[in-house]
């Protein structure tokens, strides 16, 4: 069991990280269209 939950922990905390990177990922493309679209 104890085992299980730490894989559980594991997990959750590698999902909210990529979740977090994914997230900013987009931001910063829709950032750089946003800025590309303005300068022409």
């Amino acid at each position: 069991m104890e085992k299980e939950k730490d894989i559980m922990e594991m997990n959750f905390e590698e999902i909210r990280c990529f979740f977090i990177t994914t997230l900013s990922n987009l931001f910063f493309m829709s950032k750089n269209y946003k800025n590309l679209m303005f300068d022409t």
